[in-house]
C-alpha cells in the first residue's frame, strides 16, 4: 500500500499479485486519486483521510481487525456481503471517529444519507454533525 500520497494528486500504478504459486504479470496502468471527495457525490466509508491515528481517524484498535483494504491502518475494514461487493468499516465503538476531506462544488444545504448496520438487529442511534463551507 502506498501511504506517502497527497490528497487531490493523481497517482498511476501497475500491480502484480503474489501468492504461493508465484507472481502474476503486471496489470494495465490505472490511476487513483486520494480525496478530497466530490460533493454532491458518494463518499465510501473505507476511503477516509490518510494520516493515520489522530489525523485520518481515532480508533481504540491497534490493527485492522477486518483484515481487508487498508490493512496498515487501525480501522477495521471487511468485505461487504452486499450486492455489488466492496468494503465496509466494521467493529466500531463509542469515541472512535473517521475523518473525510470533501470538495463541495456549490455552497448550500445538503442532505447526508448514511448506510449503516449493526450486530444483533442493527444500530440504535446515528448522529450527524453540521459542517461549514
Amino acid at each position: 500500500m502506498d501511504t506517502a500520497v497527497t490528497n487531490g494528486v493523481t497517482y498511476y500504478y501497475k500491480v502484480s499479485a503474489v501468492n504461493y504459486a508465484g507472481t502474476s504479470a503486471q496489470s494495465v496502468e490505472t490511476s487513483a486519486v486520494p480525496g478530497p471527495w466530490a460533493v454532491p457525490g458518494i463518499v465510501q466509508a473505507e476511503n477516509f483521510d490518510i494520516g493515520g491515528e489522530g489525523a485520518g481517524y481515532h480508533s481504540t484498535a491497534t490493527s485492522n481487525w477486518g483484515g481487508f483494504y487498508r490493512t496498515n491502518e487501525a480501522v477495521a475494514i471487511e468485505q461487504t456481503q452486499d450486492v455489488g461487493g466492496g468494503y465496509d468499516v466494521c467493529y466500531t465503538s463509542g469515541g472512535q471517529w473517521i475523518n473525510y476531506t470533501v470538495n463541495v462544488a456549490t455552497a448550500g444545504v445538503y442532505t447526508v444519507d448514511f448506510r449503516i448496520s449493526g450486530y444483533g438487529g442493527g444500530p440504535s442511534t446515528s448522529r450527524t454533525h453540521p459542517a461549514t463551507t
